[in-house]
């Protein structure tokens, strides 16, 4: 389900996946059960199973082309996330506002 959002060519959002206030560029792919908040995904990201990312009230979250979000990862408002990062990338299962992760 999309609400108050931008969503390019060829974005997937998968069964019980929300995207909320956020803007998805071509290819990006929400998957099962994920959470998105006031996040800008650039192409090519794909958030893995269970993710939240972002807050409903908080800072925009961005997250760089061709990276893969982890299953079940949390990413809170105002964390940015560098391009062409993959799953073994993220040694933490929360990200906190003015994280950086690259």
């Amino acid at each position: 389900t999309a609400i108050r959002s931008i969503l390019f060519p060829g974005v997937r959002i998968e069964k019980n996946a929300t995207v909320t206030d956020s803007i998805l560029f071509f290819d990006a792919i929400v998957r099962e059960g994920s959470v998105v908040y006031r996040t800008i995904a650039d192409a090519d990201t794909n958030l893995g199973s269970g993710a939240e990312v972002g807050d409903p009230r908080g800072e925009l979250s961005i997250i760089g082309r061709a990276t893969r979000i982890p299953p079940g990862i949390k990413i809170e408002g105002g964390v940015s996330v560098f391009p062409n990062l993959n799953e073994e990338s993220f040694r933490e299962s929360v990200y906190k506002k003015g994280d950086i992760v690259e």
